[in-house]
């Protein structure tokens, strides 16, 4: 069989030049250019939309002019090698005439601004993680197991190993805080726009004014709701923040859910407040209503006179009472110090022969003139120095002697005096120093004896010629016939005196009435009338404080009474001497004879000695428990067993606001102290029986 090979004609196969591309107005460009250097020219604008400086001048040069050359050489070769020649094409990948391909180096284009395909693409990228990581996360409740899980699984590293992830969370919380002021701004905008069209509604009256003021509510309800969920948003998006970039370790799931619980509960207790205030606002307006009134009372009672007996409003400051008798203590001590130990203290008011006390007086001309219209009881340092003023006006003292009449002892009959003074010719060797006691010699006190032959032992007190001294040097003069040497201060005195002859005393005992005359102090205790002499008030305060000092208007002070008046004498006696030999003597005084002497001034009479004073409380039915004590009342202390009435051996007056006075031992005296309630055997008030 014969096989016939026919040969055909090799097909034509017709290509066509140039492929038809549907392009939609703009070019395409092919993957394999990706790899190619291009350039990105960077936004002349900054973050806000402000144009950016005009670039450095280049020395002539326009890199972004080079590179837009180069860019066009590029093309033009691309289509070269896409089979697109200079003649077949449309004169668009082609450089136009005169235009030469330039070669561009990478600092000229850094200093361009521009940057790489590669560099862009990784930017691009970076921008939009951001993006998705910075927008509201929608919470499925189902899905939050599987979060969970995969932050367990090392999610957590997610964003810190993608390049930009570290500054994608500090972006995040940057743009957080940073929209918080913005929104708040953008609500407060919405609100009013609402309010204004809402306000023009009313005007061309289409809506009432209750409607305007419910649409108001309903308008600021909606923006506080869309608050806190914004709230209870941010709080959720931090802690996936946090579990991704590792930044909150101490965070968890229970702490967010915790988180959202509190804000929620907060929430709800703000409308709960809110509509309870709505609810007793009526019931608050009628308790004010009727309050009112009272508080206002209270008030002008306590910027007048009455205030000083109301109690201290301060707790920061002490009272008005406690500064006044540390002013009593601190002038009584200065006075003492004058009279010296032996020294005697009269005063400008006296009340059969006893100290007159002008603590009422004082109080009240301060409260008059600084307490009247102002807290004047509030013991701040501005209020302490004008009751110091007060009291310095009104209580003042000055060197003086006094004599009084006294009991003193047996007679010594009359005896020779010779006088001497610690100049060398008098004392020799000895002279300037002290005496043969030890202490230093005193004029009209110190009294010398013979030192072979004393006429009295050494410490006897002695009275001559009304002045009292004490026996505390030794001579030798019995030689001459003289008892006794008397000390003066200068040479010349002592040798005008010669010797003389004189009746002696002894001090101490009760056998003879005597006149002695002591150096001491002058006390000048200016009661009010004696201060509205001085012409410093008006007149409409010189009638308040006769009214203030009348009868009529402490009848009316439900806590005044003989126990106040006691309470604030005995404030007036602290700083004064312990003695028991001088007990009433003004200035000194035992515990005793504080208290008796203190309410004989009140006409009420108690025994001479504590426990006395004690049974006496007993045997009239005087005695009160601590919780009712009151200012007067007395304190009676049991520390041993001496025998005595329930073995009291101190007693004590109580003042108020948990204070007593006493007077306590000869190296205190008189003190204000607090309120002890141990060995407390008995409490009295006198003022019972009056």
């Amino acid at each position: 069989m014969d096989i016939k090979i026919v040969k055909e004609k090799t097909p034509e196969v017709k290509i066509k030049k140039e492929a038809e591309v549907s392009i939609h107005k703009k070019k395409l460009i092919s993957a394999r250019t990706e790899d190619r250097t291009s350039f990105h020219v960077k936004d002349s604008s900054d973050f806000f939309g402000n144009k950016k400086p005009a670039e450095k001048d280049l020395g002539g040069k326009n890199p972004l002019a080079e590179s837009q050359a180069g860019k066009k050489a590029r093309e033009a070769g691309l289509s070269q090698r896409n089979g697109r020649g200079g003649a077949e094409s449309d004169g668009k990948g082609s450089l136009p005439a005169g235009d030469v391909a330039v070669p561009v180096s990478s600092e000229t284009m850094q200093n361009a601004g521009v940057l790489t395909n590669q560099e862009a693409k990784e930017k691009f990228k970076r921008r939009q993680k951001i993006k998705a990581v910075s927008e509201t996360p929608k919470i499925h409740p189902g899905k939050n197991e599987i979060a969970v899980k995969g932050v367990k699984q090392g999610g957590k590293a997610i964003l810190t190993q993608l390049e930009g992830g570290e500054e994608a969370n500090e972006a995040l919380s940057v743009m957080t805080a940073a929209n918080r002021p913005f929104s708040s701004i953008g609500e407060k905008r919405k609100y009013a726009k609402a309010e204004e069209k809402l306000k023009i509604k009313q005007a061309d009256q289409k809506i009432s004014n209750k409607q305007l003021r419910k649409e108001l509510q309903k308008k600021k309800k909606g923006i506080a709701e869309k608050q806190n969920k914004q709230a209870v948003r941010q709080r959720k998006m931090q802690y996936i923040i946090n579990k991704l970039t590792g930044s909150g370790e101490q965070d968890s799931l229970l702490q967010t859910a915790k988180d959202i619980v509190r804000m929620k509960t907060s929430f709800v207790m703000v409308k709960v407040v809110k509509f309870i205030g709505a609810l007793l606002a009526p019931l608050f307006g009628i308790l004010f209503m009727a309050a009112f009134p009272v508080v206002l009372i209270v008030m002008l009672l306590y910027c007048s006179p009455l205030g000083a007996f109301m109690e201290n409003p301060s707790d920061e400051t002490p009272s008005i009472q406690e500064v006044l008798s540390g002013y009593y203590m601190e002038f009584n001590q200065s006075v003492s110090a004058n009279a010296g130990e032996n020294g005697a203290i009269s005063y400008l008011h006296e009340k059969d022969g006893n100290y007159v006390s002008n603590y009422m007086d004082t109080l009240m001309v301060y409260m008059v003139q600084y307490g009247t219209g102002d807290l004047g009881i509030v013991m701040d340092e501005d209020h302490k120095q004008l009751l110091k003023e007060i009291f310095d006006e009104m209580n003042s003292f000055e060197d003086t002697t006094v004599t009084t009449t006294i009991q003193a002892g047996q007679s010594l009959g009359n005896v020779v005096t010779s006088a001497y003074c610690s100049c060398p010719i008098c004392c020799g060797v000895w002279s300037g120093g002290p005496t043969a006691s030890g202490v230093m010699p005193t004029a009209n006190h110190t009294l010398a004896v013979d030192a072979n032959n004393p006429f009295v032992p050494m410490g006897t007190k002695i009275i001559m010629n009304g002045t009292e001294y004490v026996v505390e040097d030794t001579g030798n003069f019995d030689q001459y016939g003289v008892q006794f040497d008397i000390y003066f201060d200068d040479h010349a005195t002592a040798t005008s005196w010669g010797h003389q002859t004189v009746e002696a005393f002894l001090a101490d005992g009760d056998e003879n009435t005597i006149s002695v005359t002591r150096r001491g102090s002058y006390v000048k205790n200016m009661d009010y009338e004696d201060y509205i002499a001085l012409g410093k008030l008006t007149t409409e305060q010189e009638e308040l404080l006769r009214e203030a000092m009348s009868e009529e208007f402490r009848s009316e002070i439900p806590s005044f009474g003989v126990g106040s008046d006691v309470a604030n004498l005995a404030l007036t006696k602290v700083g004064c001497q312990y003695s028991q030999d001088r007990r009433y003597e003004e200035g000194f005084y035992d515990c005793s004879s504080l208290v008796q002497r203190c309410y004989a001034e009140f006409g009420i009479t108690l025994p001479a000695t504590a426990s006395t004073q004690g049974k006496y409380i007993v045997d009239h039915g005087m005695e009160v428990t601590e919780d009712m004590l009151e200012p007067g009342d007395l304190i009676f202390y049991s520390y041993e067993n001496n025998g005595e009435f329930l073995n009291i051996s101190h007693v004590a007056i109580y003042i108020g606001n948990g204070r007593m006075v006493h007077a306590a031992n000869t190296a205190r005296g008189v003190v204000n102290d607090p309120f002890i309630p141990t060995n407390v055997g008995l409490y009295g008030r006198p003022s019972l029986g009056k």
